[in-house]
């Protein structure tokens, strides 16, 4: 196997115009069992290595892991529940966290969050003779791309960020998950939520109206989608209502304060 270091633009290029498989942060993983003769290594880019911080956020280079990430977080970040939550701690040392958004699964957790968080991905193509920019979303229909940063800010724009996940086990594949931002300009409450693992890509929601009325709402929606079973809707239903309950609680909290 022939690997090449991914240190400059033209030369990411042209293996994205070969079909050549990239790591580090591109767009296919090496999991489907095949051998391939030559695969493109990004973890060398010199663009945005490692984790910098700036005021706007973070600036996540293609070699940072998930559990580098981690170590920096703020210890109550909803984003550091979602990495806890990914995987085994060795399986964690090894992913990146560019490669787990570059790389969809219908059930990913970072890339459920992270798009409600309002995240930004810097990615080279064929067409540009410069690294582009734009907001983190799936699915994407276009060139073949190689991710090489990912900004994400400090917070959210506005709202609360919640996560719930439904597993048969920790260590087991993920089932269901829900990220869900909650706000409430001019005392009504918006929800808009991202629902991972019931399709083939996450399934976006935004409702409005009082708190109760969130859970019922949402299952509305989902109820006339026809591959979501009953099962899931009354599972996604409570979730939600739970966040709910759990944002009130925090609303009343800081107006106590």
């Amino acid at each position: 196997m022939q690997w090449i270091k991914g240190d400059a633009l033209e030369q990411v290029q042209q293996c994205l115009a070969e079909r050549i498989p990239v790591i580090g942060g591109g767009t296919w993983l090496l999991s489907d069992g095949a051998y391939p003769p030559r695969v493109l290594d990004l973890r060398e880019y010199s663009w945005a290595q490692g984790i910098t911080f700036h005021d706007n956020g973070w600036l996540i280079g293609p070699d940072v892991t998930l559990s580098q990430w981690a170590q920096v977080l703020d210890h109550d970040s909803v984003i550091l529940e979602v990495i806890r939550h990914m995987g085994s701690p060795v399986f964690r040392r090894v992913a990146t966290v560019v490669g787990a958004i570059a790389n969809p699964q219908p059930a990913s957790d970072l890339y459920t969050v992270l798009r409600l968080w309002g995240a930004e991905i810097f990615f080279i193509d064929s067409r540009e003779d410069n690294i582009q920019r734009e907001k983190l979303l799936w699915p994407f229909y276009g060139e073949p791309r190689a991710i090489v940063g990912v900004e994400v800010p400090i917070k959210p724009n506005y709202g609360t960020l919640f996560f719930r996940k439904y597993a048969k086990g920790r260590m087991t594949r993920v089932l269901l998950n829900l990220g869900a931002k909650f706000s409430c300009p001019q005392n009504i409450l918006t929800a808009q939520f991202v629902i991972g693992g019931l399709s083939v890509w996450p399934y976006e929601v935004s409702v409005k109206g009082p708190s109760p009325t969130i859970g019922q709402q949402i299952f509305q929606r989902l109820s006339d989608q026809q591959n979501i079973t009953p099962f899931y809707q009354a599972l996604i239903r409570e979730m939600s209502e739970s966040m709910v309950e759990q944002w009130e609680r925090g609303r009343d909290r800081r107006r106590n304060v």
